[in-house]
C-alpha cells in the first residue's frame, strides 16, 4: 500500500494543474474550482467547497476508484491525473492499452482497474506505461479538437500539462 507522502506528491501535481475557482465560457464543466466542477458534482456547492473537501472528493472518486495506492509512484501520478483531466473511465481505459502496448499484452480493456490489471503492471516498466498514457491524453485532446473547435481554447494549457506531467515524474 502506498505511503501518504506518496499520495500528497501526486495529488500535488493535479492541485498545482487544477487551480483555484474558473468559470470559462467554454468549459464544458461550468464552475469549478480545485479541478472539481459543478457538471460533474451538481450537488456540491462549488464556490464554497474546500480544498479538504474537494481532497476528499478526489481521494474517494478519482483515488480510490483508479486504485493509485497500488500502483508504483510515477504511474500512480499519471493515473491519477489522467482520471482528474479526462475521467476515471478513460485512465483505466488507457492504463490497459499501454500495458498492452509496453508488454504486447493482450490484456483486456475494460476499463476496471483490477487484480489481473495491477499484476502486469508489476512487471513492467512504471515509466514506460505511463509515457504510453500520456501520449493516450495527447491523443483524446486533438481529438476532442477536432469534433468541437471551441475546445481549442485549452490546448495549450493540456499540452504542457501533459509535458509538466512527464517531467514530474
Amino acid at each position: 500500500m502506498m505511503r501518504e507522502e506518496d499520495r500528497k506528491i501526486a495529488f500535488q501535481f493535479t492541485f498545482d494543474h487544477e487551480g483555484g475557482t474558473n468559470f470559462l465560457v467554454h468549459d464544458r464543466g461550468g464552475l469549478t474550482k480545485f479541478g472539481i466542477c459543478q457538471r460533474q458534482y451538481p450537488k456540491v456547492d462549488i464556490a464554497a467547497l474546500t480544498l479538504e473537501q474537494a481532497e476528499a472528493i478526489y481521494i474517494r472518486d478519482y483515488w480510490d476508484r483508479c486504485c493509485c495506492g497500488e500502483l508504483p509512484l510515477p504511474l500512480a501520478i499519471v493515473v491519477y491525473d489522467s482520471a482528474v483531466n479526462c475521467g476515471q473511465q478513460a485512465a483505466a481505459v488507457w492504463l490497459q492499452k499501454a500495458i498492452n502496448k509496453v508488454a504486447g499484452e493482450s490484456l483486456e480493456v475494460d476499463g476496471v482497474i483490477g487484480p489481473i490489471t495491477l499484476a502486469k503492471v508489476e512487471i513492467q516498466n512504471p515509466y514506460d506505461i505511463a509515457s504510453k498514457i500520456v501520449s493516450c491524453r495527447l491523443q483524446r485532446y486533438i481529438s476532442l479538437i477536432k469534433r468541437d473547435s471551441t475546445q481549442r481554447t485549452f490546448v495549450l494549457g493540456w499540452m504542457q500539462r501533459a509535458s509538466d506531467l512527464l517531467d514530474y515524474i
